[in-house]
């Protein structure tokens, strides 16, 4: 087709035969009218002045699943500029996108057509998955002449991609349901799981979660688990492993700390193998069953975080190797020495004390009882800790290695700035020790005496990330910092996931802490005491600065902090010395420096992190898919 543009008017000129060198003004085309080649070209024959834009429909039966397209869009035109004149201009626009301009010349002539047509090449891409069934043309500024337009489509099918999956192992008896978390899943498919050879047909949790139940497996081994479809071969998916556990569990017995107090059941047995999910049902005469974490010792044992004093009867544990399926019941009986006569003896002596001080009790129950309550006994003995070095000093808070049982552990010290923070701290530590995943610190053990507050938590040997990112002792790959990019978003998924969310509250560089092989996990997951802004400024949201209380979005912006800081190695904002200032900043607006070796899609989501509380919408879930999605791509 031929267009005659003039300011917003377009006129369609020319013949279906187009002669590249015609010599025509703008103002001779003739009155043809507009004729269709096929789907995707057009050419006129005669002359239309009503219309200024022109519709194309483009494939109409591609293949589903498209998420990505580009439109090669070859121009054939001739145009011409006043000199004092406006650029001429081709807006293109697919389905309900914004429009994409593009300027058509390359030099001003006079006020006449060109003597040659010239080819004019767009190459356009819609947003992801925003495919139109029509392609427009709107013409913009000065006389342009286009007497022909095709458009060849390219489409981008995305196949099913597994993010993550859990458990890793179950028992050989099977019925272990194993979750699939990953995207584009089609909710008209059924998939279906191949695991040893056997097609099992899984079930739909949501949109983005696919479960199946293992089937027996005759010994111990490692497999091979495919998900697929229908329509998708098994050579386009990832294989996950799976280990199939034959474990019986024969004994158990009380581990005593020092001072002879009864604390963790150590539980042993054969088959035990290595698992990060590990819980312990506790029951007593088959009531009162209680769901504790556990930790891998060796091949042979594992360890309960149960406290049995002041129990005297036997007590039934089942272990749960992968969180989920039971092994065999073991039988703990417990021989509790103390005597009928002991117990009237002590409560006796403490009567007679109260007697005599009941003055002075008065006196101290109005003054020091809230703070008395804020000593309970947590799972760890404190004083059975060894105290190796220190490894931080913060405004708060002091960060120890220990040594417990012949185990590296960290152990941290945080101060509790008033005793009205308790009641709060005590509901969180119920949380955080029920938290289980792999980028997530695992929490072994607490204690309050007032105004410490005492945290047990596995040990990562190269410490923070922080240390890692600035400490100039090597240079961190690519690849490696986006999955620890990866890692991060995973972990902060999971919090937010739970119901209720879980935010972090305190999620910074020093609160990210690096195994040997780069792997991460969160820390610090804020338990509700107030923290020191001295510590953790630059990583802050707007509205945490003014005062407000953290949130999942907060959580949002701290990520994208994080996230500049991994991809620049550099500190943010460490050119502003004054807290203040830094504040003052932060709050009006101000952002690290989005520089050029910033990947632009880092900087597309760099950008989403960092708006205002009320326009930051985007979740940490599309987060992880984004960052998933930045795997297999070449920066």
């Amino acid at each position: 087709m031929i267009w005659c543009v003039m300011g917003r008017f377009i006129v369609f000129s020319n013949s279906t035969v187009f002669v590249s060198n015609n010599n025509l003004k703008c103002h001779e085309c003739p009155n043809y009218s507009l004729n269709q080649i096929n789907d995707i070209e057009y050419r006129p024959t005669t002359c239309n002045n009503e219309t200024t834009t022109i519709n194309m429909k483009l494939l109409e039966n591609r293949p589903s699943g498209v998420t990505m397209a580009i439109y090669s869009i070859d121009l054939q035109l001739s145009y011409s500029l006043d000199s004092y004149g406006l650029p001429s201009y081709i807006e293109v626009i697919v389905g309900e996108n914004e429009p994409e301009r593009y300027e058509l010349e390359d030099e001003v002539v006079n006020d006449e057509c060109s003597d040659c047509v010239k080819n004019k090449e767009i190459t356009y891409s819609p947003p992801y998955g925003q495919i139109g069934r029509e392609i427009q043309f709107r013409g913009l500024g000065n006389i342009v002449c286009i007497s022909k337009i095709e458009v060849i489509q390219f489409f981008t099918i995305e196949a099913l991609n597994i993010i993550d999956y859990y458990p890793v192992l179950g028992p050989i008896e099977g019925g272990t349901y194993i979750t699939f978390i990953g995207s584009n899943f089609n909710s008209k498919e059924q998939y279906y799981c191949l695991i040893n050879g056997i097609k099992i047909e899984s079930e739909k949790i949501n949109e983005q979660q696919r479960s199946c139940i293992t089937p027996k497996n005759k010994n111990q081994s490692q497999i091979e688990i495919q998900l697929f479809s229908e329509n998708f071969p098994l050579t386009a998916l990832t294989n996950v492993t799976f280990d199939y556990y034959d474990v019986l569990f024969e004994s158990a017995r009380i581990y005593k700390d020092n001072e002879g107090s009864n604390q963790q059941i150590e539980v042993c047995g054969k088959g035990i193998i290595k698992s990060n999910n590990i819980e312990c049902l506790i029951s007593s005469q088959g009531i009162n069953e209680t769901r504790v974490g556990g930790i891998y010792l060796n091949e042979e044992c594992v360890l309960c975080f149960y406290n049995t004093e002041g129990i005297t009867t036997p007590i039934e544990i089942i272990i749960l190797l992968n969180g989920q399926n039971k092994s065999n019941s073991v039988i703990l009986r417990i021989n509790q020495k103390i005597t009928y006569g002991i117990i009237i003896l002590i409560v006796l002596t403490i009567l007679i004390i109260i007697l005599i001080t009941i003055g002075m009790f008065i006196v101290i129950y109005r003054i020091y009882n809230k703070r008395k309550k804020d000593n309970i006994k947590g799972w760890i003995n404190i004083n059975e800790l060894y105290l190796n070095n220190k490894i931080s000093i913060k405004t708060k808070s002091v960060i120890w290695m220990v040594s417990w049982k012949g185990v590296k552990f960290v152990l941290k010290d945080q101060m509790i700035d008033n005793s009205n923070e308790f009641e709060q701290i005590k509901e969180n530590i119920k949380t955080i020790k029920e938290i289980r995943h792999p980028c997530i610190i695992q929490y072994f053990g607490y204690s309050i005496e007032y105004p410490h507050l005492y945290l047990l938590m596995e040990f990562m040997p190269k410490h923070s990330l922080f240390n890692v990112l600035h400490s100039n002792l090597k240079i961190i790959p690519i690849a490696t910092k986006f999955r620890i990019i990866n890692e991060i978003s995973k972990g902060l998924a999971y919090l937010h996931d739970l119901n209720p969310p879980i935010v972090h509250g305190n999620l910074n560089s020093n609160n990210v802490l690096v195994e040997q092989n780069y792997s991460i996990k969160l820390s610090d997951i804020c338990l509700g005491f107030n923290l020191s802004l001295n510590d953790s400024i630059p990583w802050k949201a707007p509205e945490v600065l003014t005062g407000n209380k953290p949130t999942t979005k907060s959580d949002i912006y701290s990520f994208g902090i994080i996230l500049w800081e991994i991809i620049t190695n550099q500190i943010p904002f460490d050119d502003i010395d004054l807290k203040d200032d830094l504040i003052l900043n932060i709050v009006l607006g101000q952002r690290p420096p989005l520089i050029n070796s910033i990947p632009v899609p880092c900087k597309e989501l760099l950008l989403s992190c960092w708006k205002i509380n009320t326009e930051r919408l985007i979740s940490i879930d599309e987060i992880v898919m984004k960052v998933e999605s930045w795997k297999n791509t070449q920066f």
